[in-house]
């Protein structure tokens, strides 16, 4: 039959749809994704963000944000990252010091651990 495409092909394709700026292409491999029940993973949510940012779907990312912390997955620096750079290519600055903010508390937490 074939092998089975994991969650490393899934982000692959994620991030050749990134490079290309093909929102469309990336909800369709996120939809194979899902009905293949592949689960996402913090690379998967990374990517997802950075093509909010390059596709100006800037109001998506908070949201996949939110999934990925609802599926228990930790966001990691790159994360943090991609949501600072959909604030500030949307101009919501006050969004973007927020997650600043969240990921200034979040290392500090970490430090004490």
């Amino acid at each position: 039959k074939g092998v089975l495409p994991d969650v490393v092909s899934y982000n692959t394709a994620l991030s050749a749809c990134h490079r290309e700026g093909a929102w469309n292409h990336a909800m369709a491999v996120l939809t194979s994704m899902r009905k293949s029940g592949v689960d996402e993973d913090v690379v998967t949510y990374s990517t997802l963000l950075s093509i909010c940012e390059r596709t100006n779907h800037f109001e998506r990312a908070f949201s996949y944000r939110d999934k990925m912390i609802a599926s228990g997955i930790a966001p990691n620096r790159y994360v943090f990252n991609a949501l600072i750079s959909n604030c500030r290519a949307a101009a919501a600055s006050v969004s973007g010091y927020k997650v600043r903010q969240e990921w200034v508390e979040k290392a500090f937490r970490l430090q004490r651990e």
